[in-house]
């Protein structure tokens, strides 16, 4: 009996360990223990779904538009239509200065503007001047009546690079056609001289912004270049020669205008 017991415990000293050692191994199992490993992507760590590269992604969406950012700077700083009032001094050359006075010239004008730069004008003006056509022994007066409607093309040129003073100052040419209307009334016939010739029209000018670029003023110098009937042929009255008119004319006027 004594040897049985001893026996008994010999084994349970001999199992208490193994015991001890299988129940720590239990203990210190991972909790995801018996799941599959997770699939590992290369390179997928620490970049976002947003920086794998697609090879059929349209790029050209990134790049800079030039033409959108032209628009994008017409509508915020420039402007679609003008229209505005101009009036000054309008004088002659050649021998129309020596028969027609210098006289008030005034007009209305509306501009419709492609971009920054160009744009196109139409306009009207009209004056009325004294004449006097003279002879050796006679004089003819009366009063001229000159009027024209036609376009141009205006450029304003760019003043990004200049000082700021002088780039408000907004500087312009132009050329342009139009069409001529002259009626000639003297006191001392019944009737008048009229004619209606094609002219050319050319200059350049200044506009100054006022009440936030709504409105602005301005000065334009004009050459119209003109071709009236009595220029090359002389005009005769009771068989008396008064001479050519040969000349153009040219005026210096100050404007008006309101911005759309």
């Amino acid at each position: 009996m004594r040897i049985i017991g001893l026996s008994l415990v010999i084994c349970s000293l001999l199992l208490t360990p193994l015991d001890s050692e299988a129940k720590r191994k239990k203990r210190s199992k991972p909790s995801n223990y018996g799941r599959a490993p997770a699939q590992m992507h290369p390179g997928n760590d620490s970049d976002s779904e947003e920086d794998v590269f697609d090879p059929f992604a349209d790029f050209s969406e990134f790049e800079s538009n030039p033409e959108e950012e032209e628009d994008i700077n017409f509508f915020k700083n420039g402007r679609m239509l003008t229209v505005g009032f101009l009036g000054g001094m309008i004088n002659y050359t050649g021998e129309m200065a020596q028969k027609h006075q210098s006289s008030f010239r005034y007009g209305l004008f509306a501009s419709y503007f492609f971009d920054l730069r160009f744009a196109v004008q139409l306009q009207w003006l009209g004056t009325d001047s004294p004449v006097s056509y003279r002879a050796p022994n006679s004089n003819l007066v009366g009063n001229s009546s000159l009027s024209s409607l036609g376009f141009a093309v205006k450029y304003f040129l760019n003043t990004q690079n200049v000082k700021k003073g002088l780039a408000d100052l907004n500087p312009y040419f132009f050329l342009g056609m139009s069409s001529y209307t002259r009626v000639i009334h003297f006191s001392a016939i019944s009737g008048s001289l009229s004619d209606k010739p094609m002219g050319f029209s050319g200059g350049m000018g200044i506009e100054l912004p006022m009440l936030r670029k709504k409105m602005f003023w301005g000065a334009q110098i004009t050459y119209d270049l003109v071709n009236f009937k009595d220029e090359n042929r002389p005009f005769y009255w009771e068989d008396i020669n008064y001479g050519t008119s040969k000349g153009d004319a040219w005026s210096l006027s100050g404007l008006v205008g309101m911005n759309f």
